[in-house]
């Protein structure tokens, strides 16, 4: 993955150039990010393939319909609430690195 697109999908303009919907999939790709992580740790490195993943996140995510508001549902289902480090690790950025 090349620097160039690292730092585009923080940095890019469009996120603020447009602000009626572009930062919702900023969010939508921490929220992935942190969840797909979560996966991750609990059910090993091929969670994609475990048949026990759609029952968690059917518990986590799902079973609750709009009861509870995303970011309550992020916390039962990850441990944590929404935070950069995670889609930072994920995209191997350095969080260190300060853009203005």
């Amino acid at each position: 993955m090349n620097d160039d697109f690292k730092y585009e999908s923080i940095a890019g303009m469009r996120y603020i150039s447009y602000p009626l919907y572009l930062q919702n999939y900023l969010i939508a790709d921490m929220i992935a990010c942190q969840v797909h992580r979560a996966l991750k740790n609990k059910f090993g490195e091929n969670y994609a393939f475990n048949k026990d993943v759609s029952e968690y996140l059917v518990k986590y995510f799902y079973s609750s319909g709009e009861y509870y508001d995303w970011q309550d549902k992020l916390i039962k289902g990850t441990g944590e609430k929404l935070n950069i480090k995670t889609y930072l690790n994920h995209y191997n950025i350095d969080s260190s690195i300060r853009m203005n």
